[in-house]
């Protein structure tokens, strides 16, 4: 497996350490691991369970590349198994601090056995939108996830104009989160996979 990380920068070109996004295969969702300047860290999935352990192998090169050794946050989108699934290999392995999601998934009406053992070992959030999650040099912000979103906080987009809106997504896959990320004076959105 090949890393190929996404280099942001933030503020010059010629800054100390830049942003990092780390998009990593784990063969269903997505793995990504944030770091920011100051080498604070974001790990949004874990991939799956199992496979030799695989998906944690995959994230700890990725750590490795960046040079760090733990996870500030980990923000869970929802609660399948290519999504949460390698948790219990990740906490074998690596430390991590916060562990944020949005609740209890909606299929099963609870958490994932897997996910309680991992966060009970840490600080647990339940993020909502318009939620903060307090990286230092990044802004990220929750801007939908449960099934919800800051309704009202934007304006149409006219490049939209004449499309028929789908349905409602439905189960687990609807909670997946959609946050915005600024840094630098510029800004993007991106949501779970």
């Amino acid at each position: 497996m090949k890393l190929v990380p996404l280099f942001l920068l933030a503020g010059s070109l010629w800054a100390a350490d830049p942003l990092r996004l780390y998009f990593i295969d784990v063969e269903g969702g997505q793995a990504t691991l944030v770091v920011t300047p100051s080498k604070q860290t974001l790990l949004i999935d874990t991939g799956y369970d199992g496979f030799g352990g695989r998906d944690t192998v995959r994230i700890q090169a990725a750590m490795k590349d960046a040079d760090v050794k733990k996870i500030d946050y980990l923000l869970i989108t929802h609660f399948h198994s290519d999504h949460v699934g390698g948790v219990t290999n990740l906490m074998a392995q690596v430390p991590v601090g916060a562990f944020l999601d949005h609740g209890v998934s909606i299929e099963t009406g609870s958490y994932d056995a897997a996910w309680t053992v991992a966060f009970a070992k840490g600080k647990h959030q339940v993020v909502v939108p318009g939620d903060k999650i307090p990286l230092k040099d990044v802004g990220v912000q929750i801007v939908a996830g449960a099934g919800k979103d800051r309704a009202g906080t934007g304006s149409a987009n006219a490049q939209c104009a004449g499309l028929v809106e789908r349905g409602p997504e439905t189960g687990e896959t609807r909670n997946r989160w959609r946050w915005w990320w600024s840094s630098g004076g510029s800004g993007f959105w991106t949501r779970g996979i």
